[in-house]
């Protein structure tokens, strides 16, 4: 007759209790977004607010394009990547034209030729509106320039 296992039984794991309860005013929260990063304490209404984003210089001029390996995916490196965009792209046309607005009409789909002849005969228009914006100050050459500083 073969043996047979005996049971054990299972011991629970008692969570250890913290001599003093955490305070929302000691935990610093990060949160990364895909436009903001987000910095502040638990208990903060607003947290630090700044764009997600960092410019960098090319160092000489016609520097090949920066990219950055570790951001790259390795799902985009094959020969086939183009012909998948246009797939998808296509497919979000698509799901899109079947869809009705919210009028309950559906989308007239417009032909490249249309939209052609249109913007041909569209011409510039030169506006007296000054921007408030302004652009950023690299005189001083800086490596990297990061958060709101780009979008100056």
């Amino acid at each position: 007759m073969p043996t047979t296992a005996t049971k054990r039984p299972l011991s629970q794991a008692v969570p250890e209790v913290p001599p003093e309860p955490i305070q929302g005013t000691t935990i610093v929260v990060i949160h990364p977004g895909s436009q903001n990063l987000w910095i502040g304490r638990a208990c903060d209404t607003f947290p630090f607010v700044l764009p997600h984003c960092i410019a960098r210089r090319h160092k000489q001029l016609g520097q090949k394009k920066y990219e950055d390996p570790w951001l790259l995916r390795d799902e985009t490196k094959h020969d086939d990547v183009k012909h998948q965009r246009k797939q998808g792209l296509k497919q979000a046309t698509e799901a899109l034209v079947s869809r009705p607005m919210s009028t309950m009409e559906y989308r007239q789909p417009t032909s490249y030729k249309q939209l052609s002849q249109y913007n041909s005969k569209v011409h510039a228009e030169v506006s007296e509106v000054k921007s408030p914006s302004q652009w950023t100050n690299t005189q001083h050459r800086p490596e990297v320039i990061i958060g709101e500083e780009v979008d100056k």
